[in-house]
């Protein structure tokens, strides 16, 4: 913390020839960690002085300062808005350090970054403030809704696009598919049961918000739910939709052929998205592999600086794994970002964007020495051709009394150079 402060006070009286002192004179803090009017006088009167005192002096205080005073506080950005009893900006909290030390600790994080965190028993201020969230930006504070917008390259639009559930009778084999006993139709009851609880928790949701008040733990539950049971739906999807790809690439090869799934190991077909098994598509006729499907990825919820599922496509070919990733969404679900503190700022990068991508590799290679491996070999596959990364967003025809199952959209990112080795379609 004290290198942070000394670089605090360096940037401030380089830049302002003054502005820390100003600052000092409007607040000063006291030993229970909160910050008051000097002298007991009011905040308006203080600014007023401060401003006079420098001006007099030919300090240079904070422009802030003189807009503080010269106009009417509802016209001010948040930022430059005075408090109610120290008259400080949060421009100006943010830049005074002994509000720093008394409001905020340095935190490590797992990439060995250090960052500003606030200290939670010294919050509120005496403004009754919560301090701001910032960012240590070569050292020095900065408002985290101060960074730069999410850098995206978008999707491969000529890849891109909507597939719809098929019959379950698809590339069923001359004597006839098996029915309930078919991988597909155990992948449509999976998914509507999931679909089913997202609509129960959209419609919990909803009345929530029209019985019970703005801030009411009944909302928070219910948003909280919501939000989880649609993830889960996404990721049903996103499971089912590796199958399909697979699927779809030897039904069009082998058109004749009853294309089976199940386990390496035996066993009857799990078709939840949950599912730690490798799968086999396989000719239900002659037993014959066509290829594995292994899910890669960690079990249980993504969380931060995680793929939500990364499947190794093994075609039994002789040749390296195909890896695809996909970024499993609801209908409504947004997209990922990440922040990157770099040696000229800091930078954010939309989920898909190969610095995102890279980032990721990053964190599991600090994590665990298996999942640093599995970052290795995603390296290679990116570099060979062999990595196919895309959105799967799942989509939900509304407009009945029951939510119907619509299919999802299929949007590779752009800056990946996949070449499959069997069409996809």
């Amino acid at each position: 913390m004290d290198d942070v402060l000394e670089r605090m006070r360096s940037a401030a009286n380089a830049s302002t020839g003054g502005s820390a002192r100003a600052i000092n004179h409007i607040s000063t803090p006291l030993r229970s960690g909160r910050h008051e009017a000097a002298d007991g006088l009011v905040a308006d009167r203080m600014l007023r002085d401060s401003f006079d005192d420098a001006r007099n002096t030919n300090d240079a205080i904070d422009h802030l300062s003189v807009v503080t005073h010269l106009r009417p506080t509802r016209d001010l950005d948040w930022r430059e808005r005075p408090g109610q009893v120290t008259g400080m900006s949060p421009n100006q909290k943010i830049a005074d350090p002994d509000y720093i030390a008394r409001h905020y600790y340095l935190r490590t994080e797992a990439d060995g970054r250090v960052s500003l965190a606030v200290n939670p028993n010294r919050s509120p201020d005496a403004d009754g403030m919560r301090p701001p969230r910032v960012d240590l930006e070569k050292g020095l504070p900065k408002f985290k809704s101060d960074r730069p917008p999410a850098e995206s390259l978008g999707f491969d639009e000529e890849r891109s696009r909507i597939l719809r559930p098929q019959p379950v009778n698809t590339n069923a084999a001359p004597r006839g598919y098996l029915g309930t006993q078919g991988w597909r139709p155990a992948d449509y009851r999976e998914i509507d049961s999931h679909l089913s609880r997202r609509q129960e928790a959209m419609e919990a949701w909803a009345k929530a918000r029209r019985d019970t008040p703005d801030g009411s733990q009944e909302r928070s539950d219910a948003i909280r739910t919501q939000t989880k049971v649609s993830e889960r739906f996404g990721e049903q999807v996103s499971a089912h939709a590796i199958r399909e790809r697979v699927h779809g690439q030897f039904a069009a090869l082998f058109p004749d052929t009853r294309i089976e799934f199940r386990h390496a190991d035996g066993g009857e077909f799990d078709p939840s998205h949950t599912s730690r098994k490798t799968v086999q598509a396989y000719d239900a006729e002659t037993g014959k592999v066509f290829a594995e499907i292994e899910p890669m990825h960690s079990e249980g919820t993504p969380g931060n600086s995680n793929f939500d599922q990364i499947w190794k496509l093994d075609y039994q070919d002789g040749n390296p794994p195909d890896y695809v990733i996909h970024e499993a969404k609801a209908p409504a679900g947004p997209a990922s970002e990440r922040t990157l503190h770099t040696d000229d700022g800091i930078r954010v990068v939309q989920q898909g964007h190969p610095d995102y991508f890279e980032d990721t590799l990053q964190a599991m290679e600090r994590r665990t020495d298996d999942e640093a491996l599995l970052a290795d070999e995603l390296r290679k596959a990116k570099r060979d051709g062999r990595l196919d990364y895309l959105e799967v967003r799942s989509q939900v025809d509304e407009s009945g009394q029951d939510h119907e199952f619509d299919g999802w959209k299929y949007r590779p990112f752009d800056g990946y150079d996949y070449q499959p080795r069997f069409p996809l379609e």
